[in-house]
């Protein structure tokens, strides 16, 4: 299950990249698992998403029409090398981080990556029930660096009815492909154990 809300920040955080930026964020994962994950998302094929010049014309119609589960599945995958350096930073602490954790940690992701995919990285986890999911919105409903422009909640209440105000027109809850939200899960539990890995053996 999934909260609309959730749904529609993460979509939100989606439509307010522009097409440049959403063309630069698949160039930058397309030799990576991330650019699987984006395919299977929009039910393309990997290499067509990695040799289109302008992969966003792709990417727009099939998430407007698509289910909601490809909303979080799409800003999961163009928000990954965002989220593995997150993971990497947060250490110990990347399974279930603080408010303080995260702090500590978002300097340096907004450096690299900028507000706009931090805030899609943030937007990311809610819908999939992570547990890293309240402090994600708590810092999304209060931390001024991860404001969703209103615009993109317009749009979003023009082509579909809901979000208007970025509060999401359904209080309810929305049914999601539980078995890519599971995979999901498992992604990034896989990712933060290979990273736990990583810091063992650099310690031994």
């Amino acid at each position: 299950m999934a909260d609309h809300a959730d749904l529609d920040r993460a979509h939100a955080a989606l439509l307010a990249l522009s097409d440049a930026e959403v063309d630069a964020a698949v160039h930058a994962i397309a030799n990576s698992e991330h650019l699987a994950t984006l395919a299977q998302a929009l039910n393309l094929k990997r290499p067509a998403l990695a040799a289109h010049p302008n992969p966003s014309e792709l990417i727009g119609p099939r998430l407007d029409h698509g289910a909601p589960g490809r909303i979080a599945y799409t800003a999961l995958a163009l928000a990954g090398p965002c989220a593995d350096l997150c993971i990497e930073r947060l250490g110990d602490a990347a399974e279930d981080p603080s408010r303080d954790d995260m702090l500590a940690v978002l300097p340096e992701l907004v450096e690299q990556y900028g507000p706009k995919m931090v805030t899609l990285m943030l937007a990311s986890y809610p819908p999939i029930d992570a547990p890293c999911g309240a402090v994600f919105n708590e810092l999304l409903d209060n931390d001024e660096r991860f404001a969703i422009a209103p615009e993109a909640f317009t749009a979003l209440h023009e082509h579909h009815g809901h979000g208007a105000g970025g509060t999401g027109g359904g209080a309810g809850a929305v049914i999601v492909d539980e078995a890519a939200v599971d995979r999901a899960r498992r992604e990034r539990e896989a990712r933060i154990a290979a990273d736990a890995a990583k810091r063992k053996r650099k310690r031994r």
